[in-house]
């Protein structure tokens, strides 16, 4: 295996509307909370809504803490535009969401093509992540593109496959061959849990919940797919807390009968566990597989 390198950072979005209960934080705050916490770095993208997107990299390196940037483009033109804000703020990863969710196969390999090309040109080429409504929609779609791109690394979402099929374990094992092959690029994490009908569950501290179980399973499979690519010899894994405000989080109904009182669960609270959770993995991802040849 491959000199290890992980860190798990927390997503500037996943800040949104945090604490629960109370006034939100301000930018200084949340970033104050990551660092305190033990995340190594934050992610985010340029339209960061709170108007600090031109100091983040500046705010994020004053505490100690690196910066991975999203970005969601199509052309190539937005994806030059991303990657100068991205080098701009020091960014040491990029992580890309490609517009293009119906696109046939060739179009949708010649646009990913482009993107890895334009990260390369900029010496950071970028991991594309899968998630609804987005060119990787379509878990089978993404399979065939990861045959023909053979430099294709992905940002892990799986929960974003999971909901989106309601997980049809009635074909499981072909759900399950698929997910091997996105798990076999692995390249960056986004970390959430989905049971296939809410996006994004609360788990409590995750011992008793088949649904974290499943996604444990998923995510230390990857972090041994990474272990053992070549390719990532002189790379880092990380993988990045994403627990999105409402709607991802569910919320309170209000007497105005519109969801807009408090969400039911402590997305920070939540976000700690995640973190905890995915450093399980990557210390169980160093012991072989069991049955397998060491």
């Amino acid at each position: 295996m491959i000199p290890a390198a992980f860190s798990v950072f927390q997503s500037l979005w996943g800040m949104t509307h945090l604490p629960r209960g109370g006034p939100e934080w301000s930018i200084r705050e949340k970033l104050d909370r990551i660092a305190e916490a033990g995340f190594a770095g934050i992610e985010c993208d340029s339209g960061l809504a709170v108007g600090e997107a031109k100091a983040i990299g500046r705010l994020a390196r004053e505490r100690g803490l690196a910066l991975s940037a999203a970005m969601i483009v199509g052309d190539r033109e937005s994806t030059r535009r991303e990657y100068e804000w991205a080098m701009s703020q020091g960014a040491e990863h990029v992580t890309v969401q490609p517009f293009g969710a119906y696109l046939p196969l060739r179009e949708a390999r010649d646009r990913l093509a482009m993107m890895i090309e334009v990260g390369e040109e900029f010496g950071l080429p970028p991991t594309i992540e899968t998630h609804r409504d987005r060119l990787t929609q379509s878990l089978p779609l993404t399979v065939q593109l990861a045959e023909l791109l053979p430099g294709l690394r992905f940002t892990c979402d799986l929960s974003h496959y999971v909901v989106g099929s309601e997980v049809a374990w009635n074909d499981a094992a072909e759900f399950e061959r698929m997910i091997g092959v996105v798990l076999a690029r692995t390249g960056h994490f986004h970390g959430r849990i989905s049971n296939g009908e809410q996006i994004q569950i609360d788990v409590g501290d995750g011992s008793e919940s088949d649904d974290a179980e499943r996604f444990m399973r998923w995510w230390t499979q990857g972090m041994r797919a990474w272990r053992t690519d070549r390719e990532n010899i002189h790379r880092k894994l990380r993988f990045v807390v994403e627990l999105g405000p409402y709607p991802y989080s569910p919320r309170a109904v209000a007497p105005s009968g519109r969801p807009e009182g408090e969400e039911f669960s402590d997305r920070w609270a939540q976000a700690l566990v995640i973190k905890d959770l995915a450093e399980s993995c990557w210390r169980q991802s160093e012991k072989p597989v069991p049955g397998e040849p060491v």
